[in-house]
């Protein structure tokens, strides 16, 4: 938006287009708290049972369930 550097097909973003109607920042701030409320029982159907499901509110939480993931180079997987 600050560069006005083309996207695709000779679109670029403006200021309108981030707060105006077809926001997709503004679709996700209404949208949040139904959202929040309709996805756990999405996630409790039976054909979601295999999923597992992690819930970080901070960016520690995130880092340290990284970081104990295996490192995928030292488990062969390409």
């Amino acid at each position: 938006m600050v560069t006005q550097e083309e996207l695709w097909g000779g679109n670029r973003e403006s200021i309108r287009n981030q707060l105006g109607s077809e926001s997709l920042f503004l679709y996700a701030v209404r949208t949040h708290k139904s959202r929040r409320e309709e996805f756990p029982s999405y996630l409790a159907q039976p054909e979601y049972d295999h999923l597992h499901l992690y819930r970080f509110r901070q960016p520690t939480q995130t880092e340290q369930w990284l970081q104990s993931l295996p490192n995928l180079a030292e488990v062969g997987t390409p």
